[in-house]
């Protein structure tokens, strides 16, 4: 993971920085701070698209937005969507739009959220991240001919004793 750029979805900060989770997601928050600090202890270099930043903002009461954005700042890369991200996006869109048409027909996939998926997808494509944290099942399939997409490791039975 050392040399890799990770690249974070919304929900890892959620369980991560915010430690909030819905009910039955509860043990999501040990397994998102295990990852958190197994990055920090690795030194990775990790990205956070600007679009996560603004997701992870929305659902935060305004009187928290400052600590929260200090907390992004401090440990990550915020990447904003650029010219670089704005390719690689309508490039993965169009590939994807067989995959769109079959999810939205099948589940009924917001085509908002299938936009945000893919705005996060192009930002981490274009900055060559190796990898997206994310537990999200729609990105990862929007995502899987682009990049790799891994859910949050386990937390080891020492650890958690820790947490």
């Amino acid at each position: 993971m050392r040399n890799d750029i990770i690249c974070f979805d919304t929900q890892i900060l959620i369980w991560g920085i915010k430690q909030e989770a819905t009910s039955g997601q509860e043990e999501k928050i040990a397994r998102a701070i295990h990852l958190l600090k197994m990055c920090q202890e690795e030194k990775s270099k990790v990205i956070i698209p600007a679009i996560v930043a603004a997701e992870l903002l929305s659902g935060t009461p305004e009187d928290r937005h400052n600590k929260i954005t200090q907390t992004l700042q401090s440990y990550f890369m915020i990447i904003p969507f650029d010219m670089a991200a704005a390719q690689s996006y309508a490039h993965i869109w169009r590939q994807n739009e067989a995959l769109r048409r079959k999810l939205s027909s099948e589940e009924e996939v917001d085509r908002v959220k299938a936009k945000a998926d893919h705005l996060i997808i192009a930002t981490a494509v274009a900055r060559k991240a190796t990898v997206i944290y994310s537990e999200d099942k729609d990105l990862k399939r929007f995502a899987e001919r682009f990049i790799n997409v891994r859910v949050m490791p386990p937390v080891p039975p020492a650890q958690l004793d820790l947490l």
